[in-house]
């Protein structure tokens, strides 16, 4: 096959072509990405044809055009086999050189091609520019060619993200150096575990029309050596409760390099936290309606929460050996952990959100592990950090109290009341303390003068703060009518049931679920 003589016009204005189709990738819009399906718009078989004549003979042109659309066989127009590779020697300003892919059979199912070393390109291991190698495609002393192929192979290939099928096991791994298909990326949280961003997603590049102009959370687990073994915990923990409607729902997963990431709708109503910060007027919700939604939403959390804590045995083959059934925990119940998304009603839908600090216990472990992950010290059981009891899923369930006692606070009292409530908390003092003068904003006290369950110095009680406040919207949920017969039985319940400082006595989330049901349904009754 003969070379003939390069329209370097023409060449350089379908390059500009494909180069114009290209889209900055954020974060900093230094690296571009050509949106999938735009290499078969724009290099259809005509256009292909037409440039390959430019560097081969007629007859040359016309079967590497076959050869890139595999159409050998039986002259079926199937899917082609080697645009990429097309694309890839166009962008470089080398499609002389096709002829070395073709003869080593090199096709886009041979992409990418990587780096060995330092100086390498290979592909599945075999050398790509080594003379003796039978798939020689680069030469040693063609540095430039290699670098630039390599470059643009990236841009030419940036990765489709699909939905997350919950069921399988295996999930996409993408080069350290992909370029993945953000059109917007903002920092939005840094922790000890992760990072966490606000991106868009090219529309090409989503499998899904219908997420075309959505915002999606993107949450970097950092990389070490426990990281493969807490992605597949928290990957464990969404399957558990995928299906769950106040559950945050896991849109992809996958890893890029050696950082696995997940990814979520974004909460367009922000935080637990940053709802009760605002007036509950804001909602745009009559008195009445603001009840039956704070109920609705206390119910949703429980509910959410069950599902991680009943186990399923058509998953148990994700727990680490296989063989036990596993209970969830979720071990960070807190405001900032649970999320409001507007997309279907105005006031919203709170969800529970990052599993990070899940664990997965078998029935004769789950209620004796003591605390030791960075769970908010404010939300903490009182048995947290203790060596006999440990944390069990009740613990979740004093957390989950915690926060619906500042639910109700906020909604019967308003956002200045949550925040003296939180006040009150911290300036309340342990009993007996003898190094000095802690303040913490916890729900529960420690008096040092008496014994705990196990026998040591220590014995948790229930703040005056907390049991003050819950009698305070007792008294004000008085002047409510029905509404307030039903919110006074809610507060009797979460400070009896979910906040008793012996977790043997306190409520599972079953019965709290329960509870909350039967209070719904007299509150539609009643309405």
């Amino acid at each position: 096959m003969v070379v003939t003589s390069t329209s370097q016009e023409s060449l350089v204005s379908l390059r500009d072509i494909m180069q114009r189709a290209k889209v900055r990738a954020q974060p900093d819009g230094t690296k571009h990405f050509l949106p999938s399906g735009e290499l078969h718009r724009i290099c259809t078989r005509e256009n292909v044809l037409n440039e390959l004549k430019k560097e081969f003979h007629h007859d040359a042109a016309n079967s590497f055009t076959r050869w890139i659309f595999d159409d050998f066989e039986s002259g079926s127009k199937s899917d082609p086999q080697a645009l990429a590779v097309f694309g890839i020697l166009v962008m470089s300003g080398d499609l002389n050189k096709l002829v070395r892919f073709v003869e080593n059979s090199i096709t886009d199912a041979n992409l990418p091609l990587v780096w060995d070393g330092e100086t390498l390109l290979t592909q599945n291991g075999c050398i790509l520019n080594d003379l003796r190698q039978p798939g020689c495609c680069f030469m040693d002393d063609e540095d430039r060619f290699q670098a630039e192929f390599y470059r643009e192979q990236w841009e030419i290939l940036p990765p489709v993200l699909s939905k997350a099928d919950m069921k399988q096991d295996d999930w996409p791994a993408f080069h350290s150096h992909a370029i993945l298909p953000w059109t917007y990326m903002e920092s939005k949280r840094k922790s000890m575990f992760s990072d966490v961003y606000k991106v868009r997603i090219h529309k090409n590049n989503h499998a899904s029309s219908e997420h075309e102009h959505e915002e999606f959370a993107l949450k970097i687990l950092k990389s070490d050596d426990a990281t493969d073994f807490e992605f597949k915990q928290e990957l464990y923990a969404l399957k558990k409760v995928s299906s769950e409607p106040h559950v945050l729902e896991l849109h992809a997963a996958f890893k890029h390099g050696d950082r696995p990431c997940l990814l979520f709708k974004w909460a367009q109503g922000g935080s637990l936290s940053e709802l009760m910060e605002m007036n509950p007027y804001e909602l745009r919700l009559s008195g009445t309606q603001l009840y039956e939604w704070i109920v609705l939403q206390m119910t949703g959390l429980a509910e959410g929460l069950c599902g991680m804590h009943d186990a399923h045995d058509d998953l148990s083959r994700w727990c680490i050996d296989g063989k036990e059934d596993f209970y969830g925990i979720h071990g960070d119940v807190k405001p900032d952990n649970i999320l409001r998304f507007t997309d279907r009603d105005p006031a919203g839908r709170l969800v529970l959100s990052d599993f990070g600090l899940t664990r997965f216990h078998t029935k004769a472990s789950r209620s004796h592990r003591r605390g030791n992950g960075p769970v908010s010290p404010t939300y903490a059981s009182p048995e947290h950090n203790d060596y006999i009891c440990g944390v069990s899923r009740r613990s979740d369930v004093w957390a989950l109290g915690c926060v619906y006692t500042e639910m109700l606070t906020w909604a019967i009292q308003g956002p200045e009341a949550h925040k003296l409530y939180e006040c009150a908390r911290l300036s309340e003092d342990d009993v007996g303390r003898q190094k000095g003068t802690w303040h913490m904003d916890r729900f529960f006290g420690i008096d040092f003068s008496e014994r705990d369950l196990s026998g040591a110095l220590g014995r948790r009680f229930l703040k005056k703060a907390v049991i003050d406040f819950i009698q305070t919207n007792k008294d004000m949920a008085d002047r409510l009518g029905p509404q307030g017969v039903r919110i006074n039985e809610i507060l009797d319940f979460v400070g009896h049931e979910m906040l008793d400082v012996d977790y043997t006595r306190r409520a599972t989330c079953d019965k709290v679920y329960r509870f909350l049901v039967s209070v719904r349904e007299k509150m539609v009754v009643e309405d």
